[in-house]
């Protein structure tokens, strides 16, 4: 390999290698934020799925009750509310 005049080979592997390095830092640092806000959002829809099936257990608790009030032979439980009536 001939030497050229006026280059440093060292400066520019140097130069390359930081610009590299700065590169992957910021892709990873995207990645990382990236993730942050995917972790995010995951606990807002875990946080809307828990509330939904809170009230979907408590539906369900309302309509057991029920059931065993008819099981015991309270049937009033079956007639509708007044204000339903009207429908």
């Amino acid at each position: 390999m001939e030497k050229i005049n006026n280059v440093d080979l060292s400066q520019l592997v140097e130069e390359s290698a930081e610009k590299l390095v700065a590169e992957k830092r910021n892709k990873a640092a995207s990645l990382v934020k990236q993730e942050l806000q995917r972790i995010e959002q995951l606990k807002i829809d875990i946080k809307k799925i828990d509330k939904d099936r809170k009230n979907k257990q408590d539906k369900l608790d309302k309509a057991q009750a029920k059931m065993d009030k008819i099981k015991n032979g309270d049937w009033s439980v079956l007639a509708e509310p007044k204000e339903n009536q009207g429908n």
